[in-house]
């Protein structure tokens, strides 16, 4: 399904440049891929922030590195414990960007379905959200499985003029890390990498994963 997802995006990108957030890969974690090529970290929660970003949070937002049970969860794998951000219940981090996104790529630790993500202009105005149920089929936080640890990453046209990423969770938690960008591509480049992360992705989830534990966050 994720590759049918990517081979979908890619004709959508060469048939409709005003396409809003397209998501170009949603590859299975545990550990975490990496960041794509091409892209610049510009958070990882160990480090300040890049030049160019800032991050002011409403409400219970962590920056942590382990697990606490009922509270957070380290995204997998848990150890070496590293620091990631987690949105508790009734929180939200916002992510201002100089410069319209190309590309927003992040590390998804134990995908629940009350996690959210936002798309917003420079102003504040929404142009799109997803909930931890798209990407993950069941998303209920398992704290150890490839399916709900995830390396997810968004693909925009320019003409959404994304500058702010949100994220929000309505429970115990929404976890983080290793925030990426790239800037707007040319469109038949924008489309090319579609279609390479979606074979990226493909590959990713033929292997064969094991999960040993079952664990909520």
């Amino acid at each position: 399904m994720l590759a049918k997802l990517a081979t979908t995006a890619a004709l959508l990108a060469f048939a409709s440049p005003a396409l809003a957030v397209t998501v170009v890969s949603n590859a299975p974690g545990a550990p975490d891929p990496g960041a794509p090529a091409g892209t610049t970290v510009v958070a990882d929660f160990s480090n300040p922030l890049a030049p160019g970003v800032s991050n002011p949070t409403t409400g219970p937002v962590l920056t942590v590195a382990g697990t606490m049970p009922g509270q957070y969860a380290q995204p997998a794998p848990a150890s070496p414990p590293d620091a990631y951000q987690a949105v508790q219940a009734g929180g939200a981090s916002t992510f201002n960007f100089t410069n319209a996104l190309g590309i927003f790529s992040f590390y998804w630790g134990s995908i629940d379905t009350y996690n959210t993500i936002e798309f917003r202009r420079g102003d504040g105005s929404l142009v799109q959200s997803f909930t931890g149920s798209f990407f993950a089929a069941p998303a209920n936080g398992n704290q150890t499985a490839a399916d709900t640890n995830r390396r997810v990453t968004f693909g925009f046209t320019g003409q959404e003029a994304v500058k702010q990423v949100v994220f929000k969770s309505s429970q115990n938690a929404f976890e983080y890390d290793t925030l990426a960008i790239a800037g707007i591509p040319e469109p038949t480049t924008w489309a090319m990498m579609i279609l390479g992360f979606g074979l990226i992705g493909g590959a990713m989830r033929s292997r064969k994963t094991v999960t040993t534990k079952v664990a909520y966050a």
